[in-house]
């Protein structure tokens, strides 16, 4: 992943807050208030942009992901039974493990409920 140089948007949110703070309080120079708005709404563009720029990257995974499931999805035999799961060891999920039922689990143990 690359580093975006400048100052990260955390940053950038943090120096607006700081503007708008300053400007909101009543000791605020008048002389100032024009070049603090202006700062303030070239963050707000800032951040808006890479706002939407996280967004794009972000569906552009989520749609990779999406498309890579629905291409196994469409393979002849595809499951969503991983490798080794229960379905390779032949068991049936609806089998009791442990039908002997010599009051034992299956690690030798004593069964409370037998």
């Amino acid at each position: 992943m690359s580093r975006r140089k400048g100052p990260s948007f955390e940053e950038q949110m943090e120096e607006l807050t700081a503007i708008v703070d300053g400007v909101g309080r009543e000791d605020c120079p008048l002389d100032e208030l024009e070049s603090r708005v202006r700062r303030a709404a070239e963050l707000i563009r800032e951040l808006r942009a890479r706002l939407a720029s996280t967004e794009v990257s972000v569906r552009e995974v989520l749609d990779g992901l999406a498309a890579d499931r629905r291409a196994r999805d469409a393979r002849p035999g595809a499951t969503d039974v991983p490798p080794g799961g229960p379905a390779a060891d032949g068991a049936d999920e609806d089998e009791d493990e442990d039908d002997d039922d010599d009051g034992e689990d299956e690690d030798g143990e004593d069964d409370p409920e037998d």
